[in-house]
């Protein structure tokens, strides 16, 4: 994946084409929140915890560019409320623990460690 950087307006529907190699329409972003590092932050669903909203912190890919599916994927974020900067990253499809040796999640893409192809920075614009 190359490494890139993307900007989205606060309130407005946000995406990112990101280009690479071997790209599969399996493949899924994540945004660490903030500015951690890539690998470090574990995939979540949306949740509702002690009355607080958690966003669902990962993202599958969308239909691509169907004349070059390979090369770049199409991911379709959701509508951020904050400005603030986040990191992206990318998980290839890959499961780092496909036989549950290091009681990981079974399955692509559900642990930290499968996230550790950084995508760049996303900035988000506001007021």
């Amino acid at each position: 994946v190359n490494s890139q950087d993307y900007e989205c307006a606060m309130n407005r529907a946000c995406s990112v084409e990101v280009s690479g190699l071997y790209m599969a329409a399996t493949d899924i972003l994540l945004d660490t929140g903030g500015l951690a590092a890539c690998g470090s932050i574990v995939p979540q669903e949306a949740a509702v915890v002690g009355g607080i909203s958690f966003q669902q912190n990962f993202l599958a890919a969308q239909a691509g560019a169907t004349s070059d599916p390979n090369t770049s994927q199409h991911f379709q974020l959701i509508t951020f409320t904050v400005p603030g900067d986040h990191r992206l990253c990318y998980c290839s499809s890959y499961d780092a623990d496909p036989n549950n040796v290091n009681d990981q999640i079974q399955g692509p893409c559900n642990d930290a460690v499968e996230f550790i192809q950084p995508v760049g920075l996303l900035t988000i614009r506001g007021p």
